[in-house]
């Protein structure tokens, strides 16, 4: 059998993570299929995509009424570092005339 070298409908059918459909994606595409394609039909091509889990934001934990909020031990300058320094560096660098 010849390489099939042309053109294909592709739809992607995007998946819930319960398996639902919920979008569906069309696209006419170049392809060029060898002899090992398992597709019968060499005009139309479906997929299905599954969601990825990505990262998990980490959070603080919830401020509770009746409790004492958590202290920051840290120094003036560590808390406000970023607006002294540039402060600092436009009276250096500014001309003193």
């Amino acid at each position: 059998m010849e390489p099939f070298t042309g053109k294909k409908d592709v739809f992607t059918v995007h998946l819930t993570t319960a398996g639902d459909p919920w979008h569906v994606d069309y696209t006419f595409a170049d392809v060029k299929e060898d002899d090992n394609d398992e597709d019968d039909d060499k005009f139309v091509r479906v997929e299905t995509c599954t969601p990825v889990r990505g990262t998990v934001a980490v959070l603080k934990p919830p401020v509770v009424p009746g409790q004492d909020p958590i202290e920051d031990n840290r120094s003036f300058i560590q808390k406000y570092w970023m607006f002294i320094v540039p402060m600092l560096l436009v009276f250096m660098l500014g001309g003193g005339n």
